[in-house]
């Protein structure tokens, strides 16, 4: 039977080397050279399995010798030898890398479960890492198929690679319309009902798409970037004509998933960037990307055109808070702890209900909208941040037994509960004031705010 490796003893005391080699001996091959400067000579020639070191020699010492083995990256495991039990030593030793240290005069128990523990581990490490290498160049190898196939096999789309390639060429050429499609609530279809019902939302995706886009009339090129989401180019100047398409896209999707039960949460948020001749992939990527954000932000299932964000005027503080009343009112009843999110009006029409017929308590909305100047420019991410640090402004101001929720891309839902009519305008004037210390953006953006008072009775029992 065959030794169990090849052992390097480094130290000038021959005494120690015969001591080592004799305990040693029978397990494992063994090799002894009596200086560091040998060592270094020795390992040009041979890599062993494990060096024994003694760190006190004359001339080259064994923190010189490991310094070496480290900076040629031998990866071979290193036990220090020594005399001196000094904490530092063993700290500066360990710091270094070295795998253990075994005091002298030698114990033969100790020094065989060192050096077996350390060669073990040594084996262990070096059989890690050419599995993960394997897993690596296994990895590299299925990815370079999937390139090659180019083709997603889910949705018979091209993969993210080669369709924002194509994309990126198209882009070169034509004027047209990037397009980012998000599937609203995959990941719950999954987690609820299960992984096929979720490819079954993706195959539609990808159905709908590779249709409406054929049959649109135009030059168009889609490819799933991957999870649950999708991007497209058509090239056309006409926007409108675009969104007429998109519009299409959605209206199939959605008609498509509500004949299914399994996937009737499903929806689709997307966000759209004009680009001219020579506009850069990614600048109108990242465009796309934040007008889907707002749409998100807003309660998905819609869509949103990032260059609507300079000229769009259709929201304005002239809301009738009656109809969001109204709109409370039959939007159903919810049982679930309180989490006022857009559109989920049923639950704060609950909590409508709770406070104003069971506790007889006086109830007011107020609408806070962010008013943008007509005709002029203003980005989306000057909206954000003037949202964000309303909506900062609103829950600093108001009491934990109220309610904020964003309404729009432009207002704030804020319930308010016994508070009367000169605190109402108090509570709303210090959001303003607040607002306004702590926005430093577009000055030209103005909150502005309506309050109606709940009327009790027509909320019903």
């Amino acid at each position: 039977m065959g030794k169990c490796g090849l052992i390097l003893i480094v130290d000038d005391e021959s005494v120690n080397v015969k001591i080592a080699a004799r305990i040693l001996g029978d397990t494992y091959d063994i090799e002894s050279v009596s200086s560091g400067k040998e060592a270094l000579i020795f390992l040009e020639q041979v890599r062993p399995d494990l060096i024994l070191l003694d760190i006190n020699m004359p001339e080259t010492d064994g923190f010189t010798v490991l310094e070496e083995i480290n900076n040629e990256s031998m990866d071979i495991p290193v036990i220090f030898l020594t005399a001196n039990t000094d904490k530092d030593t063993e700290i500066r030793g360990f710091k270094m890398g070295a795998a253990d240290f075994i005091t002298k005069p030698f114990v033969p128990e100790i020094l065989i479960e060192r050096v077996s523990r350390t060669l073990e581990f040594s084996r262990m490490k070096k059989k890690l890492q050419q599995e993960v290498k394997l897993q690596t160049e296994k990895a590299m190898e299925s990815k370079k198929e999937l390139e090659k196939t180019k083709t997603d096999t889910l949705t018979g789309l091209l993969m993210r690679n080669s369709g924002e390639k194509k994309i990126t060429a198209a882009m070169k050429s034509h004027s047209g319309m990037l397009i980012f499609f998000d599937v609203d609530n995959l990941k719950k279809i999954n987690d609820q009902i299960g992984h096929k019902a979720g490819d079954k939302v993706l195959r539609l995706m990808g159905d709908t798409l590779k249709k409406k886009l054929d049959s649109c009339g135009a030059l168009a090129h889609a490819c799933r970037l991957g999870g649950d989401e999708f991007l497209a180019f058509i090239e056309s100047d006409d926007s409108t004509f675009v969104v007429e398409v998109v519009e299409k896209i959605m209206h199939d999707f959605l008609e498509a998933k509500d004949r299914d039960i399994e996937i009737k949460d499903a929806s689709l948020s997307v966000g759209m960037c004009e680009t001219a001749e020579d506009d850069i992939f990614s600048d109108a990527y990242n465009k796309a990307d934040k007008a889907l954000y707002h749409v998100k932000q807003n309660g998905k299932a819609g869509y949103f055109i990032y260059k609507d964000a300079e000229t769009d005027d259709t929201i304005s503080k002239d809301v009738d808070l009656s109809k969001i009343i109204s709109a409370v009112k039959n939007s159903g009843s919810y049982n679930g702890a309180m989490d006022v999110e857009l559109r989920e009006f049923s639950k704060i029409f609950e909590y409508l209900k709770k406070f104003s017929n069971r506790y007889d308590h006086e109830i007011r909305l107020a609408l806070i909208t962010l008013e943008k100047p007509k005709n002029e420019r203003v980005f989306i991410e000057e909206i954000e941040e003037a949202m964000k640090v309303m909506e900062d402004a609103i829950n600093r101001t108001i009491r934990n037994v109220d309610v904020c929720t964003r309404y729009s891309s432009l207002q704030f839902l804020v319930i308010m509960i016994d508070v009367g009519d000169e605190n109402t305008e108090l509570v709303l004037e210090r959001i303003m004031m607040k607002y306004y210390e702590n926005y430093k953006g577009d000055r030209r953006i103005k909150p502005v705010y309506t309050v109606e008072e709940v009327d009790k009775k027509s909320m019903g029992a």
